[in-house]
């Protein structure tokens, strides 16, 4: 059984608010820790979830949509140049990669601010 200093400890560390959290601690110290106590910090934690996945769909979404506009442009930039052209063929490539990580980067920047302010909420 898991100590109730490493119970009180997932607590503390845990995105939920700050009246969930006392309300989990006052539980434990009334009743212990028992099945109860687990339903209890199990529906808290999937309430704050929900923002995140809500929020981490929408912001999938998005990037998808980027993304094949993104591919859409390099298909029709290929497809307008001669196929012996590597030089311009190189260039074409180097941006849509630079493209990609550019989006990746944005991708990753905007989910840690989601992460990022729901812990902090």
């Amino acid at each position: 059984m898991v100590e109730n200093h490493k119970i009180k400890r997932l607590i503390e560390d845990s995105p939920l608010s700050l009246e969930k959290k006392r309300l989990l601690l006052q539980y434990m110290e009334l009743k212990g820790v028992d099945m109860k106590f687990f339903d209890m910090f199990l529906d808290y934690l999937g309430d704050e979830t929900k923002d995140i996945v809500s929020l981490q769909k929408e912001l999938d979404d998005r990037a998808t949509r980027e993304k094949e506009r993104i591919e859409e442009r390099l298909e029709q930039e290929l497809v307008s140049i001669d196929p012996t052209d590597f030089k311009t063929k190189t260039r074409i490539w180097e941006e849509y990669y630079d493209a990609l990580d550019e989006l990746g980067g944005r991708y990753n920047k905007r989910l840690q601010e989601i992460l990022s302010n729901v812990a902090t909420a």
